[in-house]
């Protein structure tokens, strides 16, 4: 059942958190002077946020390899947070580098 409602609530998570955080960044931008549209920020962060989500997906095998061998829950949030914050830097880095 926990991964059924994990499987709902991250991208459900992640569409929420675009929503609210793309206004932001979109007129923060045209303070700075960048000649971008809204719809093409929208594109931008959808890009972004794909891109985070195809590399978590990628990486189910292997949490789901590590939940069925060991029984340490520690381990596995620990494994989960890694494998997050790592997939979420290369996610924001694309970002970064579509936005330049």
């Amino acid at each position: 059942m926990q991964a059924l409602s994990s499987a709902i609530k991250l991208p459900a998570l992640y569409l929420i958190t675009l929503l609210i955080c793309l206004p932001t960044l979109y007129f923060a931008n045209i303070i700075f002077g960048d000649k971008r549209t809204f719809t093409q920020y929208f594109a931008l962060v959808l890009t972004a946020v794909s891109v985070t989500s195809v590399l978590l997906f990628s990486f189910a095998p292997i949490t789901l390899f590590f939940m069925l061998s060991t029984g340490n829950y520690q381990f596995l949030i620990l494994l989960n947070v890694i494998i997050f914050s790592v997939t979420g830097f290369i996610g924001v880095s694309s970002l970064y580098k579509a936005a330049k």
